[in-house]
Parts: structure tokens; sequence; C-alpha cells
């Protein structure tokens, strides 16, 4: 099999491809296909942190308990709540 010489996006090194498992390619280049997978790991990492629930969001029952017990108001947020 013929040898094909590409340059990695990533490491700037020299890829021979000798099979297509070896590489890694899309519209923003060619890579070696371990260092496009340590990338993409790294990536999904810093953006799965990025999209964490709010830390100042209350629960639903923590929205209820802000009300005194029996009032109309904690009444009608339980209400809501539950969809009625």
């Amino acid at each position: 099999m013929s040898e094909e010489l590409y340059s990695c996006g990533i490491c700037d090194k020299d890829i021979v491809l000798e099979y297509l498992d070896d590489i890694h390619a899309d519209d923003s280049g060619e890579y070696h296909y371990e260092c496009w997978q340590d990338w993409a790991d790294t990536e999904a990492k810093k953006w799965a942190g990025a999209y964490r629930a709010d830390p100042f969001k209350l629960t639903a029952q923590e929205q209820v308990d802000a009300y005194e017990p029996g009032s109309a108001k904690r009444y009608a947020m339980e209400r809501e709540l539950i969809g009625h």
C-alpha cells in the first residue's frame, strides 16, 4: 500500500497514512487519530462542566417551604408546581 503524507493540525508532525484508521480528517484539516481523540475528550469535559445546573435554583419543595404553612400563597404554589 502506498504511503501518503499529511501534517497533523494539532501536533504539527507528519502523518504517515498506511490505513484509513490512522487519520481523522474533517473540514478543518487532518489529524493523527490519537491527537484528535485526546482533543475531543478535552473539549467534551470542558463543555460538560460549562452546562451544569444553576446552583441558585430552588427545588420545588424549597419554593413551597418559602410560604407559611396553611397560607393561601403556599396552597397556590403547591397547585402551580403540580400543574393545576
